[in-house]
C-alpha cells in the first residue's frame, strides 16, 4: 500500500482584508458614540475580534496595525487604533456605512447569463457609503477574479466596449479555452500545491497522474497567458474597457436584463496602518490609473470537498484569471492624500486642547511645505498638484482661527484651548 510522502500545502482560508468591510461599518458606528462607550464594546464586536487574529497570522511586506497586539494586554493601544480609524472613515465619508449590500448576490444582465450560465452572482458593491455603491479594496487588491467563463464575459464585453481587434480578440479566447474548469484529486492530502511538487511517478501511485499532468501544463503555459493578456492589454481602449467592467460590473450588472445594485460606483481604499482611507468615485481617472498598472496573472485555485453518501473527499480546482492593480492613486496623489488627513488629526488636537492656535497654524505650515517638497522631488513636471497645495495653505494661514477651522467644518464654540501644551511635530 503506497503511504503519502510528507508534502507541505496550502489551502485558501479567510484573511483580515476580508473583514475588511465589516470591521469598517463597526469602527465608523462606534465612533460615533462616546469615547467610553466606544472603549467599551469594540473588542468585544465579533468582526473586530477575527481581524485581531487574522491579521495577526497575515504574511506579506506590509504588516496591519494590529498585529502583535493582543487583545487582552494590549487592550488600549488596539481601542486607539480602531477609534482613530472610525473617526477617519467617518470624516472620509460622511459616516453612513452599510455593510450589508456585498452579502447579496443580484440578478446578472442576459448577456452574462449567456457566457457563464449564471442567472446571480456576487455584488461588485461591498457597501453602501451613503447611497454610493462602493467596492472595499486593499492598498494591492485583485480587481476581479474569474474562473475560464467568468473571463471570457469579461474579455467579450471589454472587446465589445473597445471594437478590439478580431486577431487579438481570437489569441485571447484560445488562451482561455485552455483554462481548467472543474478537476479533481482523490484525496484530501493533494491539492494543486501538492501536485506541483510530485514526481509524475508518485502521482500515478496515488491515482493523480492525469491531475498531474493538467498541474504542469496549465503552470507551464502561464507565461503564454500573461504575454497574450498583456499585448491586448496594449490596445488602450480594450484595458480602459477591461478594467471599466472589471471594477464595476456595468455589463455584468448594469447590462439589461440585469440589477444595478450590484454594479460598483466607488472605491473605499484603506490602507494597512489603519491610519487613512481613500474614498473616491469610480471615474475615468480611476480606470485610466488601473488599466495602465494591472498585471493579469492566470492562478489554479483550490477547494475542498466531500461527498458524504460516497465517502469522496479531495481537491477542486480551476484557473482562475486574476488582474491585480496597486489602488492608490500614484505616489503624488498620496503625498496629498497624506497632508490632508495630518491636517484633520491636528485639527482634532486643537479641538480637543492638545496644541494651541499658533501651533497649530505653524504645523500647518510644516505639513504642507513638506508635502510640497516631495512632490517637486517625484516630478517637477506636475506643478499643478503643489499649486493646489501651497494655496490651500495660504487659505488656512491667512484667514483667522476661525474662518479657518469653518473650513474644517469645527464649530468654534466648542474648540478649547491649553496653552501651555508645546507639542512637537
Amino acid at each position: 500500500m503506497y503511504r503519502f510522502k510528507e508534502y507541505t500545502y496550502i489551502t485558501e482560508a479567510k484573511t483580515a482584508g476580508a473583514e475588511m468591510e465589516r470591521v469598517i461599518a463597526v469602527c465608523s458606528e462606534l465612533s460615533k458614540k462616546p469615547r467610553k462607550t466606544f472603549d467599551k464594546e469594540i473588542l468585544k464586536n465579533d468582526a473586530i475580534k477575527s481581524f485581531i487574529k487574522l491579521a495577526d497570522k497575515s504574511s506579506g511586506p506590509t504588516k496591519y496595525a494590529t498585529a502583535g497586539l493582543d487583545i487582552k494586554k494590549d487592550a488600549k493601544k488596539l481601542q486607539q487604533i480602531f477609534f482613530d480609524f472610525g473617526k477617519v472613515i467617518n470624516q472620509k465619508t460622511g459616516g453612513k456605512i452599510d455593510a450589508g449590500a456585498g452579502q447579496s448576490k443580484p440578478e446578472v444582465s442576459t448577456f452574462w447569463t449567456e457566457i457563464t450560465e449564471k442567472k446571480k452572482d456576487t455584488s461588485k458593491t461591498d457597501i453602501l457609503v451613503g447611497r454610493n455603491k462602493t467596492s472595499v479594496k486593499a492598498p494591492v487588491a485583485q480587481i476581479m477574479s474569474g474562473k475560464k467563463k467568468e473571463t471570457k464575459a469579461t474579455v467579450l464585453a471589454a472587446a465589445e466596449a473597445s471594437g478590439l481587434q478580431k486577431s487579438i480578440q481570437k489569441s485571447l479566447f484560445a488562451e482561455i479555452d485552455k483554462f481548467v474548469e472543474s478537476t479533481e484529486t482523490n484525496s484530501k492530502k493533494i491539492n494543486v500545491t501538492v501536485l506541483k511538487k510530485m514526481s509524475m511517478k508518485d502521482a500515478k501511485k496515488t491515482g493523480n497522474a492525469h491531475v498531474k499532468e493538467i498541474v504542469d501544463n496549465q503552470d507551464a503555459g502561464k507565461k503564454e497567458i500573461i504575454d497574450v493578456f498583456n499585448n491586448a492589454f496594449a490596445t488602450k481602449k480594450f484595458a480602459y474597457a477591461f478594467a471599466k467592467e472589471a471594477m464595476k460590473g456595468s455589463e455584468k450588472f448594469g447590462g439589461e436584463g440585469g440589477n444595478k445594485v450590484g454594479e460598483a460606483t466607488h472605491y473605499l481604499i484603506w490602507d494597512y496602518g489603519m491610519k487613512k482611507i481613500r474614498f473616491t468615485p469610480i471615474d475615468s481617472k480611476l480606470i485610466t490609473y488601473t488599466a495602465n498598472n494591472m498585471k493579469p496573472d492566470p492562478a489554479l485555485k483550490s477547494t475542498s470537498f466531500q461527498r458524504k453518501t460516497k465517502g469522496e473527499e479531495g481537491y477542486r480546482f480551476y484557473q482562475a484569471m486574476r488582474a491585480e492593480v496597486t489602488t492608490v492613486l500614484g505616489e503624488m496623489d498620496e503625498v496629498e492624500e497624506e497632508a490632508n488627513e495630518q491636517v484633520e488629526l491636528h485639527k482634532r488636537m486643537l479641538t480637543e486642547g492638545y496644541i494651541n492656535e499658533n501651533r497649530f497654524k505653524d504645523t500647518v505650515k510644516k505639513i504642507f511645505t513638506t508635502a510640497k517638497n516631495k512632490i517637486v522631488g517625484l516630478a517637477k513636471k506636475l506643478m499643478e498638484k503643489i499649486v493646489a497645495i501651497v494655496k490651500r495653505a495660504k487659505q488656512i494661514i491667512q484667514k483667522g482661527i476661525k474662518e479657518s477651522l469653518e473650513m474644517f467644518e469645527i464649530n468654534i464654540s466648542r474648540v478649547r484651548v491649553n496653552t501651555e501644551v508645546d507639542f512637537k511635530v
